[in-house]
Formats: C-alpha cells, structure tokens, sequence
C-alpha cells in the first residue's frame, strides 16, 4: 500500500524521501506495541494503512498531519484536532523542534498529563474508555473518579525489557538514528500479522535509510 505511492512518485529524491518515511513510522509502530492497548493499536494500524501520512514535507510544520491536529489543514479529514496518530506520525518522522514541543504541549494539556518532550508518548490509560476518546482527540465527559494513568511518557512509564534497554542507553525517539527493526501489517485489522509487504522492500529502505536520513535531519532542524 505504501510502495505504491512512493513508486508512483516521478521524482527520485521525493520517491526516497516517502520510503524513508515508511521505514521510520514502522519502527516506531513496532515500539507502541510494545505498551500501547490493542484498541488504540488497531486505530493507529488503521490510520497508517491509509496511507495518506506518506508526504513529502521538509519539516514538522509543513506537514499534512501537524496541519490537521492545529487545524490549519485546507483539506477534509475524518479527524480534526489533536488525534493521536497525526502526533505519532510527527514524533516518528522529525527531530524535536518548536512545532513539535507545541504538539506535547496540546497532549499535554488534553490527556492532564505533564509530558515530557524528549521522550516519546505511546499512551495508555487503566481507564480504556477515556484512553480511547483521547486517542481520537476527544475530551472525556466527567466521570466519577477512577483509576488514574497506568502508560505515559514519563521515566515510570511500565515498559517491555526491549523498549526500556533502548531508551536507558540514551536511545530517543526523536533522533534520526534508531536501531530498531520495523513491522508491517497485513491488509486486515489485526496489527499481529507481521505483514508480508515489509519483507519485500526492507533491504531497498536500509539500502538509503543513512544517507537519506542525514538530510532530513538537516531539512527539518529547526521545525
């Protein structure tokens, strides 16, 4: 699905531009696996099918979905406001800069969390209801009570033994040079299936992935 819109893409550079971007958001979806609860895994597997993420802006500002989360976005979308997978595509492609900080800082403010920036927020809630209007950007209705936040993105976050090693070994999110490998998905809703599509193109992706990352880097500093 996402091969197609890059192959599709006449211009080498914006054609390696897109892939990189596939390889960099699967990467970080294999990371919110890891924590996040399988109804929110399952909107962010839905949302990243579509494709529509796929741009080839230069900075977090200039992108589709930072447009779409403060509302600035010409375009129609389903979604509007603060939905969590338009933040985790920007936290998955670009390094922390103003435009970025601003989007914790409206996290921070909808989910009554002090986020901290310079880690990354893959959210989960003992409340799952709330957890999942937030995932779609929605204020709760005021509720009785209940358990407080079991996920966030602070240092004690419950974390698997692999995502705590990366980030205790100084690992951020918000560098361009992550270790770890990306999953795909299949074409049906389970975000379990591996997705035999990542086999075929993930030597072409690592092929260009260091190069074409220190330009990014470059291109987007100061975003």
């Amino acid at each position: 699905m996402f091969r197609a819109k890059w192959e599709n893409d006449s211009d080498d550079r914006k054609r390696r531009r897109r892939r990189t971007q596939v390889y960099m958001v699967l990467r970080s979806f294999a990371k919110a696996k890891e924590v996040m609860s399988d109804r929110a895994i399952n909107e962010l597997c839905e949302y990243l099918k579509r494709g529509t993420w796929n741009s080839t802006a230069r900075n977090a500002s200039g992108h589709p979905c930072y447009k779409h989360f403060k509302g600035t976005s010409p375009c129609p979308s389903p979604f509007s406001g603060p939905y969590y997978p338009y933040f985790f595509i920007i936290q998955a492609l670009f390094p922390l800069g103003e435009a970025l900080k601003g989007m914790y800082r409206d996290l921070s403010d909808l989910w009554e969390m002090d986020l901290d920036p310079t880690r990354p927020f893959y959210p989960r809630l003992a409340d799952s209801e709330r957890e999942f209007s937030l995932i779609m950007g929605q204020k709760p209705s005021p509720q009785v009570p209940g358990p407080g936040p079991v996920t966030m993105s602070s240092a004690d976050q419950p974390q698997s033994p692999k995502v705590k090693a990366e980030q205790d070994s100084g690992e951020d999110n918000h560098t361009l040079k992550r270790k770890a490998q990306p999953e795909m998905f299949s074409n049906n809703n389970s975000p379990d299936n591996d997705g035999e599509q990542l086999t075929s193109f993930r030597s072409d992706i690592k092929q260009e992935t260091s190069e074409f990352q220190t330009q990014l880097h470059k291109d987007t500093t100061g975003s």
